[in-house]
């Protein structure tokens, strides 16, 4: 057998290969998702399979198409769409994979090694956006989950970005050099950003039209647990700001290790500073433990602000009220000092 018959009978062999290995994966793919799911209590934001509308391409080949819905692969990537108008593309680097599930939606991996996008939701008439998944890097992750829910881990090495609710947006990354941040956001019409030329960021928020960033900055960290919060950690170094509420606004920014906490409803902290120009402010705190009240522990260094007052003592090492002393009543050691501070309230 000649050189040239064996290369080609190599080439038929891999080829039928590889079309068997799409079949399987097709037959997984469209079987899971036209089989009834445990996902009754998420509502509308999982989209049904259409039989009608769906795309496979895997290693820049077409392996199956039917209706509107369209696929694209490059060589060693997985891009699969199903519903009306929705497009997968994986492309431009090895390991890559997109999924698109629903009408309008649309999945994008590329530029980097690795990545994952994952759409899944229907177009949202209102808003007139379908949901959308961009992750280009390496070992990026984008996951869009509801109509018109927006993820994207963009520019970034290692970045997660997950909208999880209609109308929800994650933007991670964003700028070349940011790396392993990762933005979560929950809710309807929330949104999280994380990075933006910041390393090891995180912001996190789980309630409806909450705005959370964790961006400019290094090791930063902001969460919110409620509705309508708004949460700023970052421009600066070792940063948190948190809240559990609703209402609520927690920043802690232009400096590093500042920390700003708020638990309650219609509150608010700040620690640092809150316009850059006037100088980084460092090591600050402020935290509030109760309703409509306000924190602010700014342009200055090592400042401490608790609200109400009554609990400032409990932080202050120096005091017989100090959570630092055994020999206080309020002392960690003494299980009683939970009632010591709720007593003060």
């Amino acid at each position: 057998m000649s050189s040239n018959s064996s290369a080609c009978h190599v080439r038929r062999w891999g080829m039928g290969l590889g079309l068997a290995y799409g079949a399987a994966m097709a037959s997984a793919i469209i079987g899971a998702a036209s089989a009834p799911t445990a996902h009754a209590d998420a509502g509308d934001l999982f989209a049904p399979f259409d039989p009608n509308d769906y795309s496979l391409s895997i290693d820049g080949m077409t392996l199956f198409h039917e209706g509107t819905a369209t696929a694209t692969s490059g060589m060693g990537d997985i891009a699969f769409a199903d519903g009306a108008e929705s497009s997968a593309t994986a492309d431009g680097g090895i390991g890559d994979t997109a999924f698109a599930e629903g009408s309008g939606s649309t999945a994008t991996a590329h530029g980097g090694n690795y990545d994952t996008a994952f759409a899944d939701g229907n177009f949202d008439a209102a808003t007139e956006q379908g949901t959308f998944a961009d992750a280009s890097g390496n070992g990026d992750y984008a996951s869009a989950l509801g109509p018109g829910s927006y993820a994207q881990a963009n520019m970034g090495n290692d970045d997660f970005a997950s909208a999880h609710g209609s109308g929800s947006e994650a933007l991670v990354g964003e700028t070349s050099g940011s790396n392993y941040d990762s933005g979560v956001a929950e809710g309807t019409d929330s949104t999280a950003l994380a990075g933006f030329g910041g390393n090891h960021d995180a912001a996190d928020v789980v309630g409806n039209n909450g705005v959370v960033n964790a961006i400019e900055g290094n090791n930063d960290l902001a969460t919110a647990d409620g509705n309508n919060a708004n949460v700023f950690a970052g421009t600066g170094n070792h940063d948190l700001a948190s809240i559990f509420g609703n209402n609520d606004t927690a920043a802690a920014e232009v400096g590093n290790n500042d920390v700003a906490a708020v638990y309650g409803d219609g509150s608010t902290a700040q620690a640092g500073s809150m316009q850059e120009g006037f100088g980084t402010f460092n090591n600050d705190l402020a935290a509030v433990f109760g309703n409509d009240l306000t924190a602010n522990a700014l342009n200055g260094n090592g400042i401490t602000t608790i609200e109400p007052s009554s609990l400032a003592n409990i932080f202050d090492p120096s005091s017989a009220a100090s959570i630092f002393d055994p020999s206080s009543a309020a002392s960690t050691v003494d299980p009683s000092w939970l009632t010591d501070i709720l007593g003060l309230l």
